[in-house]
């Protein structure tokens, strides 16, 4: 799980918890009752707001990753492909020297016009967008100079056709990736804030009923939940920054009383 929604599912655990926990607790006062019963719909809402949020972020993270390594492997296909018929022209330029040099000088400047200078070793670091460009080039000058028949021109042909593809899937995937993250991040602040006003209206009923019972017994402050970890930073500091190395430890939520 990523670290955003890691915490984001803590968030969504505390909620249930708390609601659980609620279940075993009765106030007498009409007015503390009252207040008591508007908190486990509040804690449903927040749950119900984040957890397919959290649930669809954490898949599309997932999905961006496979389709990014699907491009990578695509990448590194063409790249083979490319050297393959680059190799093969060079061998076709230096044998047709031999026989024949002002026809090896014009395919030569052909071939030079095809790659567009490049080399293998300027090849590699190439963006995506020129790398397909300079390889259709190249299949198009490698099929007029060793036919459409050639199985290195059909396959650097089909590595074009399939980096092409990758690189659409990746760009669309991307999208998508960012569409999640946005709705998460509304999803969030809807939870949290529902969070809050929750554990603000138990607060309220308890003090009614008497004050003997603290409500971080039921619902923790929204700091706690996400302000235990190793290295964290101070209260209510924004979850992800720095979370990749430190350990989600939520405050434990004491005992729940059993007299009322």
């Amino acid at each position: 799980m990523a670290p955003r929604t890691r915490f984001d599912q803590a968030l969504a655990d505390f909620c249930a918890r708390s609601t659980d926990r609620l279940a075993t607790l009765t106030l007498t006062d009409p007015s503390a009752h009252a207040l008591l019963a508007s908190v486990p719909p509040l804690l449903d809402r927040a749950l119900t707001t984040l957890t397919p949020a959290v649930e669809t972020a954490a898949r599309e993270s997932q999905e961006t990753y496979a389709s990014s390594e699907e491009r990578r492997m695509a990448e590194g296909e063409a790249e083979g492909d490319f050297v393959t018929l680059y190799n093969l022209m060079q061998a076709h330029y230096f044998t047709t020297a031999a026989t024949a040099p002002a026809q090896a000088e014009a395919f030569k400047q052909r071939f030079e016009r095809a790659t567009d200078g490049h080399t293998p070793a300027t090849f590699a670091p190439l963006g995506i967008e020129r790398t397909l460009d300079v390889l259709a080039s190249v299949v198009a000058f490698g099929a007029e100079a060793f036919g459409e028949d050639s199985e290195h021109v059909k396959a650097a042909r089909e590595s074009h056709v399939r980096l092409g593809a990758a690189r659409t899937g990746a760009d669309r995937q991307e999208g998508e990736s960012t569409r999640a993250a946005a709705a998460l991040e509304q999803a969030r602040d809807e939870a949290r804030r529902l969070y809050v006003a929750a554990r603000g209206v138990l607060e309220a009923a308890l003090v009614i009923e008497g004050g003997s019972i603290g409500v971080n017994r039921f619902m923790p402050p929204l700091e706690s939940i996400y302000g235990g970890r190793s290295g964290g930073g101070g209260r209510g500091e924004e979850p992800g920054a720095g979370d990749e190395g430190g350990t989600l430890t939520p405050e434990p939520m004491a005992p729940a009383p059993t007299d009322g």
